[in-house]
């Protein structure tokens, strides 16, 4: 007898977990149909707006890619490799942040060739510093970023360090591209 309850379950093991799936997935049907219903509900007008086609240019110029010309042991390094892989995917603009002063050559490269930025301010280096460094692109920068992942990669400004000193820097990265010439 024991040996047939042995063999016997794990062989209705699939039969339990389809039925337990079955349920499983006509919860979630009946949850996201619950969602849908209440979201027309509230929101009537989400069904008479009409939808407006875009071009595939204009959608390609909405996108960007990552990229990180400071690494200079990656492929980032080149910018030719950069812009082969750009031109690829049809795109032409970018976010990253500027390091050091040296790699500011391989931004204006990119710039050269029709790159649009999005700049991301680092705690390497004074912010003061990177602005001055971003702005020998202005023509070429979209936006500027505050800092990045400060719980990963802590930044200190005005002798704080992590999250506050991101939150204590943002009203003066505000107040800065706002009084510069960018865009």
């Amino acid at each position: 007898m024991l040996a047939r309850i042995y063999w016997s379950k794990p062989l209705l093991m699939p039969i339990l977990r389809r039925r337990t799936q079955k349920r499983a997935t006509r919860s979630r049907t009946c949850i996201a149909g619950t969602i849908a219903a209440v979201i027309l509900w509230a929101f009537p007008a989400a069904l008479q707006a009409e939808s407006q086609a875009v071009s595939a240019d204009r959608f390609l110029d909405s996108l960007g890619v990552n990229v990180h010309v400071g690494f200079r042991d990656t492929a980032y390094s080149d910018p030719g490799l950069i812009l082969r892989a750009l031109g690829y995917l049809g795109l032409h603009r970018v976010r990253d942040g500027i390091v050091r002063a040296a790699d500011v050559p391989r931004y204006e490269a990119l710039m050269d060739k029709g790159v649009r930025f999005n700049f991301v301010i680092f705690g390497e280096q004074p912010m003061a510093v990177q602005l001055q460094q971003i702005a020998t692109l202005g023509r070429a920068v979209d936006s500027i970023e505050g800092p990045n992942e400060v719980d990963l990669f802590p930044i200190e400004y005005e002798g704080l360090r992590g999250i506050d000193a991101a939150r204590a820097m943002m009203p003066a990265l505000y107040a800065a591209v706002k009084a510069s010439p960018y865009p």
